[in-house]
């Protein structure tokens, strides 16, 4: 898991797109494989057991803090981190960011649509 942890924020830090999508039967561990033992320690380390979101987020800032912390030669500097967290149960789509925002709707493409 920490190597996984450590790929996906350098994919992202080249500014390419990133999904980890965890699929299986209830009760299999996905989301303890995806969150793990929350929360952080009082001194912000992340615990032992921690799950690979978490892991993803400190590789990643800790990644964005190093960009900023480089000299740049005139150069400007910007980052954009964009986040979703997303869960389908039942065939109900769930915002896990705004659980209490009413049920979002899947939508399907007509075959052979353009994705742009």
């Amino acid at each position: 898991m920490q190597l996984a942890a450590r790929r996906r924020p350098a994919c992202r830090a080249a500014g390419y797109n990133s999904c980890v999508f965890a699929y299986g039967q209830s009760g299999s561990g996905k989301t303890h494989t995806m969150l793990g033992d929350l929360p952080c320690q009082a001194d912000g380390a992340l615990p032992e057991q921690a799950g690979l979101v978490p892991r993803m987020f400190v590789r990643l800032f800790e990644r964005i803090r190093a960009a900023e912390a480089e000299p740049r030669e005139g150069r400007a500097l910007a980052f954009l981190c964009r986040v979703s967290c997303l869960e389908i149960h039942q065939e109900v789509l769930t915002d896990l960011l705004a659980p209490e925002r009413p049920r979002l709707q899947v939508r399907r493409r007509a075959s052979g649509s353009d994705a742009g």
